[in-house]
């Protein structure tokens, strides 16, 4: 049975930037990455991480001058996890997007998820989501309902490491 928590917070920082200056971006630590076209990135970090992760991507894309941007979008997303058992069969139900073969590393894809434009990363055991901030109460209500079938319980954010990318 899968767990379903909201991460309140989760850091989520847009990077705009060349395809080769993307390209050469690093991954700052305890950051999930998620590349949404040639000149577009995201990563996600844990609560509170935000300036740290916009302080590492303004230093790398430096050089790139006014070609380059860096935008802290935290407030604009929720991120929702289902973590555990059975949280492929939750998402297939609110879902026609493929997940993607879970791994150890997080695989980045998008697509409409609860009837909403979203932007997801799929582990092993986990699925993590974000969707705007607006269609919030409508995506946790869709949630709920299509979990109550298979079991799924609704749990408090883990206090340490709730997107599960701190290393």
């Amino acid at each position: 049975m899968p767990d379903l928590f909201t991460v309140h917070d989760a850091a989520k920082v847009r990077c705009f930037a060349p395809p080769a200056a993307i390209d050469a971006l690093a991954t700052p630590a305890g950051a999930l990455r998620g590349r949404i076209a040639p000149n577009e990135v995201v990563f996600v970090g844990e609560p509170g991480t935000a300036a740290a992760i916009i302080a590492t991507c303004s230093s790398s894309l430096a050089s790139e001058g006014a070609s380059a941007m860096v935008v802290d979008h935290t407030d604009g997303w929720t991120l929702f996890s289902l973590v555990g058992d059975g949280a492929e069969d939750v998402f297939a139900r609110i879902s026609m997007v493929p997940l993607p073969v879970a791994s150890g590393d997080a695989s980045f894809f998008m697509g409409r998820i609860g009837d909403v434009a979203s932007k997801a990363f799929r582990r092993t055991g986990r699925i993590d989501f974000m969707t705007g901030m607006e269609t919030s109460r409508h995506v946790r209500e869709v949630l709920e309902h299509a979990g109550h079938a298979v079991g799924m319980h609704a749990v408090p954010t883990p206090d340490t490491n709730p997107i599960g990318a701190a290393r």
